[in-house]
């Protein structure tokens, strides 16, 4: 019998992970069952048991890829912006953005990642991989507020792990606030009026 080259393998496992994000976005994690996600992938339940051992970790899997997908190829575009400041909108721009782009699906998304959150508090595999994708993220936003001390856009008094983890706090409160009213809030109105506290509140004013 050939042997699987680990190149399909690997596709065959990003194959599964995307047929499991769409049905997890589409469906949220309790009403979705490994059947579902074998018939979205096309895949047996056999074929699916081979790259995973259960939902949860499947689970796992999509959490990861949703929080740090992409994130080193964003953090080598905003190299090409000039200042902290832009580089910190151009990061806010693409989180919201992931958000997801009508109503309907940033309310599936916000549910999602409350799902995450969950099975995060009862699963250690999926804490790590939460855990993992929250580092990543306020490791860079530290770094570009360090950065922002030294160039002086940034008003030295904030702290850059406590300034970082509040506007964790704040974007990571939006999507609870749209599960728990069970509606999509304006997010782009959001976003505006958040730009303008942080214009106002952390950014150093020139004189």
């Amino acid at each position: 019998m050939p042997k699987v080259s680990e190149a399909h393998l690997t596709a065959r496992r990003e194959l599964i992970r995307e047929a499991a994000a769409h049905c997890f976005i589409h469906s949220g994690y309790t009403n979705t069952s490994i059947d579902d996600v074998c018939r979205e992938a096309g895949v047996s339940k056999g074929g699916f048991y081979v790259y995973f051992k259960s939902k949860e970790q499947l689970f796992a899997a999509v959490c990861h890829e949703h929080w740090v997908g992409g994130l080193a190829q964003l953090w080598d575009s905003l190299r090409t912006y000039p200042t902290v400041q832009a580089r910190l909108e151009a990061l806010g721009d693409n989180a919201f953005l992931r958000l997801g782009t009508n109503p309907d699906e940033r309310l599936e998304r916000a549910r999602m990642t409350v799902a995450a959150w969950n099975e995060a508090a009862h699963s250690a595999e999926t804490r790590e991989m939460v855990a993992e994708g929250y580092s990543a993220w306020r490791q860079k936003v530290e770094a570009l507020v360090r950065e922002g001390h030294v160039t002086g856009e940034i008003d030295p008094a904030f702290d850059p792990a406590m300034l970082t983890l509040a506007l964790a706090a704040t974007f990571d409160g939006i999507q609870v606030l749209q599960v728990i009213s069970g509606e999509a809030l304006d997010v782009e109105r959001f976003h505006e009026t958040l730009i303008r506290l942080v214009e106002r509140g952390f950014l150093a004013r020139s004189s």
